[in-house]
């Protein structure tokens, strides 16, 4: 996976098929750096997880 490349130290979260899924992970794990998705999910669109969750942008 690239991102184990540029990041070996990075941890690749389980693979959410739902935006059902997809919100119920967020709430319980609000801190994640990078989300990787598709664009179409087995209940909807990935925009719709974008409209369902606030997220906060952090600089390093």
């Amino acid at each position: 996976m690239w991102v184990k490349m540029i990041e070996p130290d990075a941890e690749i979260l389980p693979f959410l098929s739902s935006v059902e899924k997809a919100l119920e992970f967020f709430k319980q794990n609000p801190e994640i750096d990078l989300i990787y998705t598709d664009i179409e999910l087995g209940d909807g669109l990935c925009f719709d997880i974008f409209q369902s969750i606030v997220f906060q942008s952090i600089t390093k």
